[in-house]
């Protein structure tokens, strides 16, 4: 549903769903070192989001995400477990605010809570065992100048406090996985030049 306030400056939307998705990729059950499209992923969730503005000036996106990851025959043939790289709880906040005087500036923050960072049923027959990955919350923040109608400067940082975090996990079988980290403090300058 969507539903506006503030006069039509803002739009509030929330939405749930409900996805299946068969032939996932799975490890080969007959052939360790081979994936096969086998496997099974459902996904509920519901996503609340507002974007717009709470004045002129003053813009607004903002999100969350709810979701319930599920497999089966990610851990092995058959068998039930939750689904790895997909957080439960998941929100963003970017706001910016543009000065009369043609300075701009923003801020942010992303959160993406705890994941399953792999599945394993070989270790211990019968049970499954699943490693995690932590969650996290990076900052971003913005500063921008419009010089004249042609020419704009606008310096951005991402991940400002350098969280240590990991972006992505892969996990193909017990006693091969891998964790790839996120990117450190960036900063990037950009020069904007219209004709």
């Amino acid at each position: 549903g969507k539903e506006t306030v503030l006069d039509g400056l803002l739009g509030l939307t929330v939405a749930a769903f409900d996805t299946k998705m068969t032939n996932a990729r799975i490890t080969d059950p007959v052939v360790p070192g081979l994936q096969a499209l086998a496997g099974e992923l459902h996904v509920k969730g519901i996503e609340f989001g507002a974007q717009g503005h709470i004045t002129d000036n003053w813009e607004i996106v903002a999100g969350y995400t709810y979701l319930d990851p599920t497999s089966k025959g990610l851990a092995a043939p058959g068998v039930k477990g939750p689904s790895p790289n997909t957080a439960h709880n998941q929100a963003n906040l970017w706001t910016t605010y543009d000065f009369d005087n043609g300075f701009k500036v923003g801020a942010g923050l992303n959160y993406i809570g705890e994941r399953n960072a792999g599945i394993d049923n070989a270790s211990v027959p019968g049970s499954i065992i699943t490693a995690h990955a932590p969650g996290y919350t990076t900052l971003d923040a913005m500063i921008g100048y419009q010089v004249n109608d042609h020419f704009s400067l606008q310096l951005n940082g991402y991940n400002l406090t350098d969280k240590y975090y990991f972006a992505t996990t892969y996990f193909t079988r017990h006693g091969e996985n891998h964790a790839v980290p996120g990117p450190g403090r960036t900063v990037t300058l950009t020069a904007s030049l219209g004709l």
